[in-house]
């Protein structure tokens, strides 16, 4: 008898990229670019730094690719451009 044992994907290898961002005036700001990218398919941390005017980034590259998650900024009115090139997450 040979039985099949369905294979399981592993974990997909997370990337991390960190975005510089124009034109955050408030909190309000920084609330409104985390909501639009956590709402990209495959991203599983967002970090934005009103201070610093950065956002940090994790996510599946195979399902979201760093053009997406600037268009999601340049979408609500913001510059951005990428400060670190994607990194394998830890």
């Amino acid at each position: 008898m040979n039985t099949r044992i369905p294979i399981q994907n592993p974990s997909p290898q997370l990337t991390t990229t960190t975005w510089q961002i124009g034109g955050m005036h408030c909190t309000g700001c920084v609330q409104a670019i985390t909501t639009a990218i956590e709402a990209l398919p495959g991203v599983t941390a967002c970090t934005v730094d009103w201070a610093t005017a950065q956002a940090t980034v994790t996510y599946d590259p195979g399902q979201t690719l760093p053009t997406a998650i600037a268009q999601a900024i340049a979408h609500l009115g913001y510059s951005t451009q990428l400060v670190t090139e994607p990194q394998a997450a830890l």
